[in-house]
């Protein structure tokens, strides 16, 4: 599976329509990354997540499902790369996946907040 998303990121004053499935306790996000703010990947994982419950993958659903993000390259330039992985309590799946972000170029019209674009590619 390879999908492409632009993932807007709002400010921290506007009002923030994420799913209410994944709470902030179920991520696991390294402290020491400074190329995306932990915030900001903590929102990303949780609109990837909702994504991936709308394709079918059930462990999105569960509040008890564990979502482990690790660096896959170094905080170089602005492409930046993960593995995602998607751990369900029960023993009934897992799922990994390669998450590369990068922030958009920003538009002539200027956007609210932070625009990442995340391409989302694996499975089980």
């Amino acid at each position: 599976m390879n999908m492409q998303l632009p993932i807007h990121v709002p400010e921290i004053e506007e009002e923030v329509c994420v799913s209410e499935t994944v709470t902030e306790e179920q991520i696991t996000v390294p402290e020491n990354e400074s190329c995306v703010p932990v915030s900001h990947m903590k929102f990303i994982i949780k609109k990837v997540a909702e994504l991936l419950q709308t394709q079918g993958i059930p462990c999105c659903e569960c509040s008890k499902t564990r979502y482990i993000l690790s660096p896959l390259s170094a905080c170089i330039d602005t492409v930046n790369q993960y593995t995602l992985n998607i751990i369900c309590p029960y023993g009934k799946a897992a799922y990994r996946f390669e998450l590369t972000v990068m922030p958009e170029e920003k538009p002539a019209v200027n956007l609210p907040a932070e625009t990442y674009m995340t391409t989302a590619k694996g499975g089980e």
